[in-house]
Parts: C-alpha cells; structure tokens; sequence
C-alpha cells in the first residue's frame, strides 16, 4: 500500500508539473519582482523550472516505482523512433547551425529579450518527450486542454480589462490609450499568435461538452477569446484565423467526403446568419471604431506604417540570405545581421538608428537563422505534424481534437507571416506535436505486448546502479534550477541599475554591477550593457574614486568583449571613447578604427557618425567633428 501510494504522489506531481507549465508560462509576468524584461524572460524562466522539476521527477519515478515496469514503458515508447527521427533531425540541424554562427554563444544561449537561441530549443525538446514518456490516455490530454483554456481566460480577460482602462500595473505605454491589447505578453501580435493556439481548444471542449452549464462556461472564454483578439488589431491574427478556418473547413470536408454538407437547408441558414452577422459586425466597427478602420486602410498602405517596414526587412532578409544561403548567420543573430543592410531610409517609417532583431518573416527568419538546410528541416516537421494530424482526422475517435489542433496550427503559422515565435507560442507548438503523436500511435498501447516480451529480473546491484545514477542526476537537475532562479535575480539587478543610472546615482548603480558579478553566472548581456552605460556617462561622474574603479570595472569588460559583430564593435568603440585622455592617446586610436569600422559595416547608420564626431569633439578636432556631424 505504501508503494502504491508513493507511485500516485508521483504521478500526480509529475501531471502537476506538465499542467502547470501549460497554465502558468502564458499567464506569468514580473509582478513579484521588478524586472527589466518583464514577460519573456520571466515565462522562459518558469518554463525551464517546471520543465526541470517534470524531468527529475520523472526520474524518481523511475528509481522507485517496480523498475521492471518502467523499463517496459520506455520500450514501448522507443518504437515512437519512427516519428522521432525528424524532431532529432530538425535539434540537430540547429546545433549544426549554432557550430557554424557568426556568434556561437549567443546562438547557443540566445538573444536577450528573445531567448530563442538552441539551448531553449533543448528544453523544448526535454518537454516534448517527457510528455511522450508520461501520458498515457486521453483523459489527461482532456486535462491539458482543460488547463490551457482556462489559462487563456485570464490572459482574455486581462486584455479587456486593459482596453476598458481597468489595469493593476501602470504601464509606460497604458493599452487604453495605445488602443491594443497586450494582455500578459506585451505586446499585441505576441498575444494575437498564443490566441490562435487556443481558440480552437475552446471550440473543441464547447463542442465535446454535453452539460449546458460547463458549456456555457466555455462558450463565455471563447467569447473573451475572441474580444481579446479583436482587441490586438492585430492584422496577422485576424487573416490567420480567417483563413486557417477556411482551410480546416475544406480538409474537413475532403476527409469525411461531405459533399452534400451545404444542401442542408439547417446548414444553408446557419451558414447565411453567420455570414450576415460578421457583415454587420464588420460595417459597424468600420463606421464607429476608429482604430478598426485605421487598421484596415494601412492594411493596404504599401508606402508607409508597418506593412512598409516590414517590407524593408524582407528585403533586406532576402539579399542577406544570398550571402550565406546554406546554414545561414546562426540562431538568434538577425540583429547583426539587419546593421549591416540599416537603410536611411528606415527612419521615416520608425526611428533612427533602430533595426530590428527579427525579419517578422517565418521563413525569413529560419532561412537567417539556419539557411536553406534549416528551412527544410523546419518543413519536414511540419510535414510530419500535418500527415499525422490528416491521418488522425480520419479517426472518428479522435477528430474533434486532431480538426481543433489544424485549425491552431493552420492559423499561428498563417499569423507567423508577418510576426515571429515567442516562448509560450514555442512551448505549445511542441505540446500540440506531443499529443498528435501519442493520439496516432494510440499512447503506444499496440507495442504492450511487445514490451512484455521483453521483461528482465534486475538484481541488487543493478538497482543499485540506476539509484546512484539517477541521484547523480537530480543533484545536477536542482544544480541548474537554482542557475536559472540567478537570472531573473540578475534581471532585477539590472532593472535597478538602470533606475539608479537614470537618477545620476553613480554608488547605487556599481552596487548593482557587484550584485550580478557576485552571482556568477554565465553572462553575455548584463555587465556588457552595464559597463557601456558607465562609459557613455564617465566625463559626467563628479567623484575620482568612482571613476578609478569604474576604469577598472571597464578595462576587465573589455577583456571578455571577443567577437567583432556590430554590437560589440560598438560598445568597444565606445568603451575606448570614455578611456580615451592625455595620458591614454592609444585609447583615441582605437576607437576610432573602431567607430569607422562600424561606418564600413554599416554606412547608413547616423550613429556611426555620430559618435565618431564625439570623439573628434573629445580630442580637440573640431574640424574633423564638423565634417562627420555633418554625414
């Protein structure tokens, strides 16, 4: 009794942990604690947390359950290879790309602020099998779904709340007078691509549910769902949902060979009041809805708003494409990338010297990212998700789930177009690729017999073994969840640092730099900005102890600033700029190969220029300083 008791505390800590991460990462923000990036980093974070904790119970699972009756299971599940082989293929080709970056640790790690780099797509992958290893009937794939449209209530009604000017936080740029809705991700196309992933969920369990009070609770969530999305004025949302339901419709109708659906004078009446109803919907918002109608005409403005910007990207996407077509520039280093091809011309449509870190282009993105070799990976597994979910849309069992399922990958990727994947967005795409594959393969119920034949006896010492083996690896589980916990903290740090800096309190903001150099995590992004923050403010500081220890805080930075991208040029060149003095003129020299340097790579940058006039002005210079301030 006791051993079966401790097999049902297991089990429901691991559903815990798998339900928990689908309720929570879409939900979470920085509201504990004060964040500098106070969505993805947080959800990223508490993704790889719970992921990590799903992984080391599992793994007591293994340690004290019967061991024989584990190891049968993880049998019956080697002979999912087959449908394995291509999301191992797809991990791979990323590594292969991350091997060959321009800028292998951020590819690896991934960019702040994005954290799309491999080593979050590791995670997802963990995810992705400890859901195969671990669900085991339908009942807890009802569970997941159950949990994922609840969580998008709350995420729904936040939305709402914020359009309506009803907002628990104060935010710089309030959603009532922005006019869109962001919800718990920030932004509003962010929003828009989760919403996609969860309004189908809904139609299924409204669909699914027999008693009249539940669905009517979870007709009340897709009516949220539905504002909220309405909300976003998000263009690539509406178009993916539109048409990824006029896709899913005509793949219904082509599997199930309803033909005659529409001679049904119900179905006639039921198709006539719905269309009459969006007509009317659509001419209303049109004739009082400002901001409707606003987003409809710019839909078609090819000459300015974002439709324009988006245009230079992918113009700029496709010439850099021909320059490394194979592998590409490496995960998460578009931004680079987009530095060099900075156009002048990109001001008049959003500010001056800003680029963007993503080509807000799937394809383009992935073909920035990992070439050519990388969009065929990318397009095998989609192949094998689609083939899958086709194969199980004609399965009556399992229709309803598989047809809501298409429809939410259908219209994300549609949306994705003209937007680009985020963290909960990433952790669904592989939990709905999980459930696909355990609905074909009937949770591996038709390997049972075959993973009896293969019982052992396993003796003292070889229990012994896989204990210590699974201890050794709990100790490093809980090792690198306490890492992760160091990162939102640094985060925090960082925030205050950057308050104290904004208020001229110089001993305020090298405590925080110790705060986070005390932490000692790996660190490609916080003390570098830190200590170009320090440097662009250096002449300003009144205190000379300060400035001492600021030098040195600066010249060991520099020590660890190796990979010559546009970023790190910069921030060299500006490093150099705050050392450069009388006593330290090879400091003047360096920098300006360095600022010059920045003019070769990207020769339409006013920044370049700029700051090179700055350290012409700092030298004495002043016809020099005219010259470029006038570039």
């Amino acid at each position: 009794m006791k051993h079966l008791r401790l097999d049902k505390i297991l089990d429901i800590l691991i559903e815990f942990c798998y339900l928990a991460i689908i309720f929570f990462v879409p939900v979470y923000l920085a509201v504990f604690l004060n964040n500098n990036d106070v969505f993805e980093l947080n959800k990223l974070i508490l993704f790889k947390v719970l992921t990590l904790l799903l992984l080391l119970f599992s793994l007591i699972g293994l340690a004290l359950k019967d061991i024989k009756r584990q190891i049968r299971h993880l049998i019956s599940l080697s002979f999912l290879s087959k449908y394995l082989l291509i999301p191992v293929l797809f991990l791979l080709l990323l590594a292969i790309a991350t091997i060959f970056s321009q800028n292998i640790e951020i590819s690896f790690y991934g960019l702040y602020s994005r954290y799309q780099g491999l080593f979050s797509y590791i995670y997802y992958f963990i995810f992705f099998i400890l859901l195969l290893i671990n669900i085991k009937n339908i009942m807890q794939i009802n569970r997941i779904v159950i949990a994922a449209v609840i969580s998008s209530f709350f995420v729904s009604l936040y939305g709402i709340a914020q359009i309506a000017g009803f907002d628990f936080i104060n935010w710089t740029e309030p959603a009532f007078l922005t006019h869109r809705a962001t919800s718990t991700f920030g932004q509003p196309n962010f929003l828009a691509s989760y919403l996609l992933l969860i309004i189908p969920l809904c139609i299924y369990l409204i669909l699914q549910t027999k008693k009249f009070l539940i669905r009517f609770f979870w007709i009340i969530i897709f009516i949220f769902q539905i504002l909220c999305l309405f909300f976003t004025y998000s263009r690539g949302g509406w178009i993916g949902l539109a048409l990824g339901i006029t896709l899913t419709g005509i793949i219904y109708l082509w599997i199930t060979k309803k033909k005659n659906l529409l001679k049904n004078k119900k179905n006639i009446k039921i198709f006539l009041l719905v269309i009459f109803l969006i007509i009317i919907f659509s001419s209303f918002l049109l004739y009082k809805n400002d901001s409707f109608k606003n987003r409809i005409k710019s839909s078609f403005d090819f000459k300015s708003g974002s439709v324009a910007v988006r245009m230079n990207f992918w113009k700029a996407s496709l010439d850099a494409f021909k320059k490394r077509p194979i592998l590409g520039y490496g995960l998460e280093t578009q931004g680079d990338v987009f530095a060099k091809y900075y156009k002048k011309d990109w001001a008049v449509l959003g500010n001056v010297n800003v680029y963007p870190n993503r080509a807000h282009n799937l394809f383009f993105d992935i073909l920035l990212n990992s070439g050519l070799a990388g969009l065929i990976a990318y397009l095998a597994l989609l192949y094998l998700f689609y083939k899958l979910m086709l194969e199980n849309i004609k399965n009556k069992e399992s229709r309803k789930l598989c047809l809501a399922i298409f429809l939410a990958m259908t219209s994300y990727l549609i949306s994705l177009m003209f937007n680009f994947s985020i963290v909960a967005t990433n952790v669904y795409f592989w939990l709905f690729l999980a459930i696909i594959i355990l609905i074909h393969n009937n949770f591996s119920s038709r390997y049972n017999n075959l993973a009896n034949q293969a019982r052992k006896e396993f003796g003292l010492l070889t229990k012994l073994i896989i204990i210590i083996l699974i201890i050794s690896a709990s100790c490093a589980i809980l090792r690198q969840i306490n890492k992760e916990i160091k990162y939102v903290i640094a985060d925090h740090y960082y925030y205050e640092f950057k308050k104290s800096y904004a208020k001229n309190e110089f001993f305020n903001t090298l405590e925080m730099y110790d705060y986070i150099d005390k932490l000692n995590i790996r660190d490609d992004y916080y003390k570098k900005e830190m200590t170009v923050k320090l440097a662009e403010n250096f002449n300003d500081i009144p205190f000379p102890i300060l400035k001492k220890k600021i030098i040195k805080i600066i010249e060991s930075e520099l020590k660890n600033i190796k990979i010559n991208n546009y970023s790190n040029i910069l921030a060299k060149a500006k490093i150099y700029t705050a050392l450069a003095s009388d006593e330290q003129n090879d400091y003047f020299s360096l920098a300006e190969k360095s600022f010059k340097k920045l003019i070769d790579l990207s020769p339409e940058m006013p920044r370049n220029y700029y700051e090179l006039a700055k350290l012409y002005i700092k030298e004495e210079k002043f016809d020099t300083a005219e010259e470029y301030f006038n570039q």
